[in-house]
This record gives C-alpha cells, sequence and structure tokens, in this order.
C-alpha cells in the first residue's frame, strides 16, 4: 500500500543543527531515523564536457559549448530543450548551440546518453526521516562517504515510503538575534532569566515587543537595519527603502510584493506604492477602468483594503475565489488555482481561469468583477 510522508520544517541556528539532528538521533534511535540521501545527477553543461573529455575534444572548445547552453531564472536549459525548444517553458531552439554541438560527430548522442546519470551521492543539508518501526519497515539505508547512514532512496520516493519528514533548515538571522542576546546580556540591558527560551519569552517574543514605534520602522525605510530578515539583499532593501512600511503588516506586504513581476504593465511594487500614496487611486481603478458598482467594491475591500489594493499573497487569491459572491470556489478548486500559479503549470491556470469564469457567471457575478479579480489580483501573481 502507498503511503505518504508527513513534513514538519524547522528554522534552526546554523551552527546549531548538526547538534539538533544528532540529539534527535539519541532520542529516537539510531535503527527510527535516517538521512535523506541525496544524488548528483550530469546536468546539460557537465554533460557536454564529460562527452567531450571521454571522445578527445580540446577542453576550451567543451567549455565554449557548454556556455552556449543558456540559463534562465538559475535553471539550466536540458539539451532537448536547445534543441527542440520547449512551448511550455516559452524556449525556442539555441540555433548556435544547434550547429555547434553537431560540428563534433558523436558529442551530441553521447551527451545526451549521459545527460541525468547519477554521478555521485551525498547527505541532504536538512532532511531527516523518522519511524516509529525499524526503518527496515519503510526504507532502506547505505553509508555516505564521510561513514553516516542515509536512505538508499531519494527524497521524492522515500516521501512515499511513509515515515515522519523534520527538515531542519537554517535561518542566519537566528544566528543574529542569538548574538545580540548575548551582546544585549553582557551589557547590561537584558538580564538572562536561567534560560535561553526564558530570556527570549520576556525580552523579545512578539507579545512582548513595541511594533509602534516610530523610530524602529524609521529606520527600516532608512536602510539603517542591515541585516533585517527577508530584507538584507539589494531588492529587499530598495523595496523597504520605497514603500516606507511602518506597521507589521506593511512590511509583511513588501515582504511579498517585492517578489512579484510582470511581463507587461506597472511593476505590482509601482502600483502599490501609488495606492498606498494615494488610495483614491485604486477606487478611480476599480471604478473608470472596470466600471465596477460600489457594490462590487465592498465585496473586494475586505480582502485588498488592508494591503492598499494589491493582491501581494496566493492566498489572497484563494479567499477571494471563495467568496460566495465572486466565484464560490470550495477549498480544493482555491488551493488548485493557488497551485497553478505556484507551479506555473500555464495548463493548469487555463482550466482555472475557465472554472472561476464559468462558477463566477453562474452565481451572477458581473464581468466587470470577475475581470478585474483575475487581471488585477490573479494577473499579479501569475507575472
Amino acid at each position: 500500500m502507498k503511503t505518504t510522508v508527513l513534513s514538519v520544517d524547522i528554522d534552526t541556528q546554523r551552527n546549531r543543527r548538526k547538534q539538533i539532528i544528532e540529539a534527535v538521533k539519541r532520542r529516537k534511535g539510531e535503527r527510527h531515523t535516517l538521512n535523506c540521501c541525496t544524488f548528483k545527477t550530469e546536468g546539460s553543461k557537465s554533460a557536454i564536457i564529460t562527452a567531450a573529455r571521454g571522445l578527445g575534444i580540446d577542453n576550451d572548445v567543451a567549455q565554449y559549448i557548454a556556455n552556449l547552453i543558456p540559463i534562465t531564472r538559475g535553471f539550466t536549459w536540458s539539451i532537448h530543450d536547445c534543441l527542440y525548444g520547449n512551448e511550455e517553458e516559452e524556449r525556442k531552439p539555441v540555433t548556435e548551440f544547434v550547429n555547434e554541438v553537431k560540428k563534433i560527430p558523436d558529442l551530441l548522442e553521447t551527451a545526451l546518453n549521459i545527460e541525468g546519470l547519477i554521478s555521485g551521492r551525498s547527505i541532504h543539508a536538512s532532511a531527516v526521516y523518522l519511524f516509529n518501526e525499524d526503518f527496515t519497515e519503510h526504507n532502506a539505508r547505505m553509508k555516505a562517504p564521510n561513514g553516516t547512514y542515509v536512505t538508499q532512496f531519494n527524497m521524492h520516493d522515500s516521501d512515499f515510503q511513509g515515515g515522519l519528514k523534520f527538515d531542519f533548515l537554517t535561518l542566519s538571522s537566528l544566528d543574529a538575534v542569538r548574538h545580540c542576546m548575548d551582546l544585549l546580556i553582557e551589557a547590561g540591558h537584558m538580564q538572562w532569566q536561567g534560560s535561553l527560551r526564558a530570556t527570549y519569552n520576556k525580552y523579545l517574543h512578539p507579545d512582548v515587543l513595541d511594533y509602534e514605534t516610530k523610530e524602529m520602522w524609521d529606520w527600516v525605510a532608512e536602510n539603517k537595519v542591515v541585516n533585517l530578515f527577508q530584507f538584507n539583499t539589494q531588492v529587499g532593501l530598495q523595496a523597504a527603502k520605497r514603500i516606507q512600511p511602518h506597521s507589521l503588516v506593511e512590511l509583511a506586504t513588501a515582504n511579498s510584493i517585492m517578489r512579484l513581476m510582470v511581463t507587461d504593465g506597472e511593476q505590482p511594487i509601482d502600483t502599490y506604492i501609488r495606492y498606498k500614496n494615494d488610495i483614491s487611486e485604486w477606487y478611480k481603478c476599480m471604478r473608470e477602468d472596470y466600471h465596477l458598482t460600489e457594490e462590487e467594491i465592498k465585496v473586494v475591500e475586505p480582502y485588498l483594503l488592508p494591503v492598499y489594493g494589491v493582491g501581494d499573497t496566493q492566498e489572497i487569491v484563494m479567499e477571494l475565489s471563495m467568496d460566495k459572491k465572486i466565484a464560490d470556489f470550495s477549498v480544493a478548486e482555491s488551493n488548485k488555482l493557488r497551485k497553478s500559479i505556484a507551479k506555473k503549470n500555464k495548463e493548469l491556470q487555463q482550466k482555472m481561469k475557465q472554472t472561476f469564469f464559468e462558477k463566477g457567471k453562474k452565481i451572477g457575478t458581473s464581468d466587470n468583477l470577475l475581470n478585474y479579480i483575475w487581471k488585477e489580483v490573479v494577473g499579479k501573481q501569475l507575472g
């Protein structure tokens, strides 16, 4: 019988992860815990270089051909995509690569056979599987190069073997918080309460922090907080400076908005800033561009007014689609819509768009409101 794994993500200090995993193994027992194995596979670029080396082709030539393989949004194209394109990913054949690789006998055929082959194994940085029974009831184990026991299956296959998967993730921000606590205690600004948890709860727990301090938010807007979680990149710093968040909701919205990009028209972050500076601009868009009635505006206000009229998260898309005055989606349907956005599945997106308009019209929702939701909210998530 096929089972699926339950997964728990835990954020930890970078310098404590190994200790935490070892503590879990001691508590649960060696035969009830397994680190997850990862397998290194030959990518398209390395396949070209490896094939060339085996065929005695000059390394400079191999590197030149490999460098013709494009990288889009951090993902390297496959050799197949370079040769034939990929309609779903909107990729066209790479003519220069095709011409160069076909000049050398057997290079293309050899590289295609090498691409995707397993060339090494290692330990997954964070994933650990826990079992109530002996591991042999669910998985199999082997030793990684450093002697640690790991699963013989990769993560995808191990997930279907059952058990509980813990992902022990690391956040440098947690290391920074701990270091700051030590400095504050040393300087006498905080008093040690007998344990790390008690000290944190007294001084830094969200329930005891003051979110109304204007000076704190001014520091965020002026980029004076150099290690602000999620905003410690150039993109994040620019977003904080432009958006000028002065509340926790605005900060969370800024964190979402700065990740959204559209191919045509005004970028979501620019729309958000414009509406934030003058909320009447949002109402003008609804009334003049989409001809929404006052009643229809009242339907969307509870969802969009707190974020100045810009749907910043996939959860807002879900909530709007489930509203009984919009499309009356079920939870399952709204989640399918969310997945189509998250997975960038264009076929599913088209299917969900059709369902959205069909269900909306069935309950009497106007085309104006449906078009507004799809173009202005869903559209900004689709990019």
